[in-house]
C-alpha cells in the first residue's frame, strides 16, 4: 500500500480509464467488470473482478490501498476483499505482465473531518532522507499525500485508518508534517533534520576474498557508512556494478584482475580503508609441504598424512618407485596414504591432472637396535634408594634388565617403547644407569646418589616485586625445602608459608619497603638470599602494547593511569599478537594478513625491522634469553624460528593442523604449538627445533601458556569448554578443567605466583577464574565483549582482557575477581604484551 510506486494511469474525467474492446488484446491483464460495484467507506466486504490475464497476479489495488487480500480463481475470475476508501477509485491488477487498466469502484459513506497527526516516530533524521517514520493519528484513509514542510514524502504507504509509514524526503531544519485527504489536511507536527557528523566508509571485510581472474563473481563488502556509495574499487578498477544492501552492506560484481588487490568504498563523505582481495591464480601442479610422521616401517602398511595443496583430482601418490597402497584425498591440502614396503629414504610426490608435486623425503626405519637412553628423571636420589625414575629413550621393548652401576633396579615396568619406571636400589656416589634388551645393552646415563642433606638453596622469588602493604601471595623455589621453619623478608617474617614440596614454598609477604632479602630457614640451616622489592604503588606503572586489527596500528595502554598514551605504531595488515623480550627493548608483532612480523623498538616505539613468515602469522613467543622466536603459520602449517640478532628466519618447522598459538617453557627447552584443526599439541624441542610429541587435547584448542615453574601447561579448548592440564615431564594430559566458556580465540593466563588461570571466553562473553591446585573453576566474570587477549601484572594484582567487539580494554581487580575499569579507543584489539614497567 505504497505511494508513488505506480505511476498513474491514463484516466476519464471520473478517475477510471476508459474501457475499450482493443484492450482485451494487451499483453498485460484487463479488468472487465468488478461485481458489485459499490460498497461501504469501511471496506471488508468481498467483490468479484472479472476480465483476463490474471494468472500469477501480485497485487490488486482500490486507487492506492491494496486489496486487504486476493484469490486468483482462474485467468479471467478474480476475488477480493476491499479495503477502507472514500470516493470513487479505480480497480486495478497487477501481474508480472503489467498493469491492468482501471475499472470505476465507488464507496459509500464519506468522512465528515480532515486527519489528525498525535505523533512522528521517530521524530528526527538525517538531512538526507531516504528513512522511514511512523506517522500515528486517524481519518488516514484514502490519504493523497503527505508533505514535510514544502516536499511531499519520497513515499508513503496508509497502514490503517490510524497509522501511515512514510519515506523522509531530503530537508534541512525543523518542518510541518501534515496528511491530505479526500477531506482535507490534518494539523501539523514538526519534524527535525538532523545532520550526523560526517564520516567516511570503513570496510571490514570482503567475502569471500578470493575469486577468479576474470571477475564476474559476487562478493560482499561488510562495514559502516556505506550509505550513499558512489564507486566501489578492485585496485585501479572499478567495481563491474555494485548495490547498497544498507549502511553496512554492499554486494558488487568483481571486475577482471590479477594478484592481490586493496578493495575501497567511496561516499561523497570520503574513502574507507583498504582490504584485500586475491585473484586466484591458475590451477598449477600440487605442492607437497609435509608427510606427517615422515618415517615408518619397512614392511610399510602404516598411515601417513600428507600436507600441501592442489591434491583436488589426485591420480597417484608415489613412494619413490613404488605407488602409496592406496590413498584418500581428504580435502584439496590433506592426503592420508597407506605406506607401501620400502627401504631407506625416497622421495614422496603427489600427481594429479595438472602435474607431478616436488618431493618430500620419507624414511624407512632401519632394523632393531640396541636401546639408547637419553634421560633418567630425577638424576639424583637418596643412598638408600627406593625412589622412582623415569627412563626415557628408544628401544624399551622387551627390556631384560635395568642397572645402577653394578645394581639391577629394584623393580622396573616399561611403560613403552620410549619410557621405563625405574625403583632405584641403594647406592653412593654417581654411577652410570643402562637399559639391557635381547637386542644390547643402551648407552650410560649417569645417577647421582644426594650426600647428606644440606642447608636449603633459594633459586627464584616469583613474582619478586609486591605492595608495601604486603599480604600478597609469592611462589619460592629451590631444593632443600622440606621441614622449613620460617621464611624472612628482610628483618620481617612471612605473614605465612606453606611449603608445598621439597622445592616450592607459598608465602604470604609481610608488609615492608624497598629491596629485601628473602631467606628459608631448615633444621639445616639457612638458604641463601634472593631480592625482594616492595613497591610504592598498589599497582604496577606498566605500559601494554595493545595490536588493533583493524587499523594495522599498535597501540600503548599505561596501567596506572588507565589511558592510551603516546602515537600508535604502524604495522602491517591485521596484527594479532604482540611478544616482547625480556633481554631486550623489542617487541615483536604476528601480523596475520601481511604474513610478517614486524620488529618494534620499544624505546622509540618505531619498527626497525619487517620479517617475512609463513602465510597467516597468529601466535608468537620469544624464548626467556631473547635470542629466538617462534612463529605459528595458521595458514601454511608450518612454524617459523626467528634469530633476533639478525631478524631473520632460521627454520621453517613443518606441522599438521593449522598452528595457532605457541608458548615457551620457563626454561626456554621447549616449545608448545597448539594444533587447531586436530585437537593437538606439537612439542619443539628448541635446541633442534624438531617436533618430539605430539598431545591430543580437547576440542577447538586455541590458548596455551606455562606455570610459572614450568612443571605444567594449560591449553584452552575453545569448542569444547574446557583447559587440558599437561604434565611437562611426560607431556601427557593429566587433568580436564570443565566450566569455561565457550569461542574461536580464548587465550589463557596464569598469575605470578601460579596459583589462578584466568580464561577469556570470546563467544561467551566472559572470564573464567581456574584454581590451579584444584583444577576447578572458582569464579565466571560476566560484562565482556568478545574478550580475546588477557595479561596479568607482573604484581599479580590485576589483569587486563582486550574486547574484539567492543573495541575496549577491561581491567579486573584480581583479588575480588571483578571489572573496576574498561578503557575505549582501540579497534579490534588482540592478544597484547607488557613492554615497559617502573617499580614493577
Amino acid at each position: 500500500m505504497t505511494a508513488n510506486i505506480q505511476p498513474p494511469l491514463p484516466v476519464s474525467q471520473s478517475g477510471i480509464e476508459p474501457q475499450a474492446s482493443t484492450a482485451l488484446a494487451l499483453a498485460g491483464p484487463f479488468v472487465l467488470a468488478v461485481v458489485p460495484p459499490t460498497g461501504l467507506g469501511a471496506g471488508g466486504n468481498s467483490v468479484t473482478i472479472l476480465g483476463s490475464g490474471f494468472t500469477g497476479a501480485t497485487s490488486v489495488r482500490f486507487g492506492l490501498m491494496a486489496a486487504t487480500s486476493f484469490t486468483v480463481v482462474s485467468d479471467i475470475l478474480m476475488t477480493a476483499v476491499v479495503p477502507p476508501g472514500v470516493g470513487i477509485v479505480p480497480v486495478t491488477v497487477i501481474t508480472p505482465a503489467g498493469t491492468s487498466n482501471g475499472f470505476p469502484y465507488i464507496y459509500i459513506g464519506r468522512p465528515t473531518a480532515p486527519p489528525v497527526i498525535t505523533s512522528i516516530v521517530p521524530p528526527s533524521g538525517p538531512p538526507a532522507g531516504g528513512n522511514i517514520v511512523t506517522i500515528n493519528g486517524s481519518g488516514f484513509t484514502s490519504a493523497t499525500a503527505v508533505n514535510f514542510g514544502p516536499n511531499p514524502a519520497t513515499s508513503f504507504t496508509v497502514v490503517s485508518d490510524t497509522q501511515i509509514t512514510a519515506v523522509v524526503p531530503a530537508g534541512t531544519g525543523t518542518v510541518p508534517v501534515t496528511v491530505t485527504t479526500p477531506v482535507g489536511t490534518s494539523n501539523a507536527v514538526n519534524y527535525t533534520y538532523a545532520a550526523p557528523p560526517p564520516v567516511p566508509p570503513v570496510l571490514s571485510a570482503v567475502v569471500p576474498n578470493t575469486g577468479p581472474a576474470a571477475g564476474t563473481n559476487t562478493v560482499l563488502l561488510v562495514g559502516t557508512g556505506f550509505t550513499g556509495a558512489t564507486a566501489v574499487n578492485f585496485g585501479p578498477n572499478p567495481a563491474t556494478s555494485f548495490t547498497v544492501i544498507s549502511d553496512t552492506q554492499i554486494t558488487a560484481v568483481v571486475p577482471a584482475g590479477s594478484g592481490t588487490v586493496p578493495v575501497t568504498v567511496t561516499t561523497p563523505v570520503g574513502t574507507s580503508n583498504a582490504v584485500n582481495y586475491t585473484y586466484a591464480a591458475a590451477p598449477a601442479a600440487p605442492v607437497l609441504n609435509a608427510v606427517v610422521p615422515n618415517t615408518g616401517p619397512a614392511a610399510g602398511t602404516n598411515t601417513v598424512l600428507l600436507v600441501g595443496s592442489g591434491f583436488t583430482g589426485a591420480t597417484a601418490v608415489n613412494f619413490g618407485p613404488n605407488p602409496a597402497t592406496s590413498f584418500t584425498v581428504n580435502s584439496d591440502t590433506q592426503i592420508t596414504a597407506v605406506v607401501p614396503a620400502g627401504t631407506g629414504t625416497v622421495p614422496v610426490t603427489v600427481t594429479t591432472p595438472l602435474g607431478t608435486s616436488n618431493a618430500v623425503n620419507y624414511t624407512y626405519a632401519a632394523a632393531p637396535a640396541a636401546p639408547v637412553l637419553n634421560a633418567v628423571v630425577p638424576n639424583t636420589g637418596p643412598a638408600a634408594g627406593t625412589n622412582t625414575v623415569l627412563l626415557v629413550g628408544t628401544g624399551f621393548t622387551g627390556a631384560t634388565a635395568v642397572n645402577f652401576g653394578p645394581n639391577p633396579a629394584t623393580s622396573f615396568t616399561v611403560v613403552s617403547d620410549t619410557q621405563i619406571t625405574a625403583v632405584v636400589p641403594a647406592g653412593t656416589g654417581t654411577v652410570p644407569v643402562t637399559v639391557t634388551t635381547p637386542l644390547g645393552t643402551s648407552n650410560a646415563i649417569n645417577y647421582t646418589y644426594a650426600a647428606a642433606p644440606a642447608a636449603p638453596v633459594l633459586n627464584v622469588v616469583m613474582p619478586n616485586t609486591g605492595p608495601l602493604t604486603g599480604a600478597n601471595t609469592v611462589l619460592l623455589v629451590g631444593t632443600g625445602f622440606t621441614g622449613a621453619t620460617a621464611v624472612h623478608f628482610g628483618p620481617n617474617l612471612a605473614t605465612s608459608f606453606t611449603v608445598i614440596s621439597d622445592t616450592q614454598i607459598s608465602a604470604v609477604a609481610p608488609a615492608g619497603s624497598g629491596t629485601v632479602a628473602v631467606t628459608v630457614t631448615t633444621p639445616l640451616g639457612t638458604s641463601n638470599a634472593v631480592n625482594y622489592t616492595y613497591q610504592d604503588t598498589g599497582t604496577s606503572n606498566c605500559t601494554i602494547a595493545v595490536p588493533n586489527s583493524n587499523l594495522a596500528r599498535v597501540s600503548y595502554f599505561n596501567t596506572q593511569t588507565l589511558t592510551i598514551t603516546g602515537s600508535p605504531t604502524a604495522v602491517g595488515s591485521t596484527p594479532w599478537r604482540v611478544a616482547a623480550s625480556t633481554t631486550a627493548p623489542f617487541a615483536y608483532v604476528t601480523n596475520n594478513v601481511s604474513n610478517t612480523v614486524s620488529v618494534i623498538d620499544t624505546n622509540t616505539n618505531t619498527v626497525i625491522a619487517t620479517i617475512p613468515v609463513g602465510s597467516g602469522p597468529e601466535g608468537l613467543a620469544v624464548t626467556p634469553n631473547g635470542a629466538k622466536i617462534y612463529v605459528a603459520n595458521n595458514v601454511s602449517h608450518t612454524v617459523s624460528v626467528i634469530n633476533t640478532a639478525n631478524n631473520t628466519v632460521i627454520a621453517t618447522i613443518p606441522v599438521a593442523g593449522a598452528p595457532v598459538q605457541v608458548a615457551v617453557s620457563p626454561n626456554g627447552t621447549r616449545a608448545y604449538v597448539v594444533l587447531r584443526n586436530i585437537a593437538s599439541v606439537a612439542v619443539i624441542d628448541t635446541a633442534t627445533d624438531t617436533v618430539i610429541a605430539t598431545i591430543p587435547v580437547g576440542a577447538g584448542p586455541y590458548g596455551v601458556t606455562f606455570s610459572p615453574d614450568g612443571t605444567k601447561a594449560y591449553v584452552v579448548n575453545g569448542t569444547a569448554g574446557t583447559v587440558s592440564v599437561i604434565n611437562t615431564a611426560t607431556n601427557t594430559v593429566t587433568a580436564t578443567i570443565p566450566g569455561v566458556g565457550t569461542g574461536q580465540f580464548s587465550t589463557i593466563a596464569v598469575t605470578p605466583n601460579g596459583t589462578r588461570a584466568y580464561v577469556t571466553n570470546t563467544a561467551s562473553n566472559t572470564v573464567s577464574v581456574i584454581n590451579t591446585a584444584t583444577n576447578t573453576v572458582i569464579a565466571t566474570i560476566p560484562g565482556f565483549a568478545g574478550p580475546n587477549g588477557v595479561l596479568i601484572s607482573p604484581d599479580g594484582t590485576r589483569a587486563y582482557v582486550s574486547n574484539t567487539v567492543s573495541n575496549t580494554v577491561s581491567v579486573i581487580n584480581t583479588a575480588t575477581n571483578t571489572v573496576i575499569a574498561t578503557i575505549p579507543g582501540f579497534s579490534e584489539p588482540g592478544e597484547m604484551a607488557f613492554i615497559r614497567c617502573c617499580g614493577c
